[in-house]
């Protein structure tokens, strides 16, 4: 099985203590994807943006990292995935994405997109180590720096 190294980004989108999820295979998740190779972190979330909620992204700060392995067999790749958790500065542009989404490249990709509140996260949202982080960062931004946790032994 192919080894590969895939560094992500994802976007921390807040709307009224609401964090903005997608549905993406069998799981929500935050909006975001791979960086391309010579790729730095602002400009794939910018891109990762445009491409999955047709509005550009202004890169604000990473909140939470992590890096983990998973296996695509349908790929025949076993992937080391490290992911930047980053906050936006403009938010409020997002505020009616769950109604405009529809118009970007890679809608498809998306099963579904909306608002949730910590206390009311779908039972299958990813990844469950990050919201702790993030109701931290909710009840004072300016406490929580970054934080990094691992999978991998």
């Amino acid at each position: 099985m192919k080894k590969v190294f895939r560094p992500t980004t994802r976007l921390v989108i807040i709307k009224e203590n609401k964090i903005l999820l997608c549905k993406m295979s069998n799981f929500w998740w935050l909006p975001g994807g791979w960086l391309d190779w010579g790729e730095n972190i602002q400009t794939a979330l910018n891109r990762e943006s445009v491409e999955e909620l047709w509005i550009p992204a202004e890169f604000e700060k990473v909140l939470f990292i992590q890096d983990f392995l998973v296996e695509f067999h349908d790929l025949q790749t076993n992937n080391h995935a490290l992911e930047y958790f980053c906050t936006i500065k403009n938010n409020e542009d997002f505020f009616d994405v769950v109604d405009t989404y529809h118009n970007s490249s890679h809608a498809h990709e998306l099963k579904d997109l909306n608002w949730f509140s910590l206390d009311e996260l779908p039972e299958d949202t990813r990844p469950l180590n990050f919201f702790p982080v993030l109701e931290k960062y909710l009840e004072n931004p300016d406490m929580v720096q970054w934080v990094y946790n691992s999978w991998i032994n």
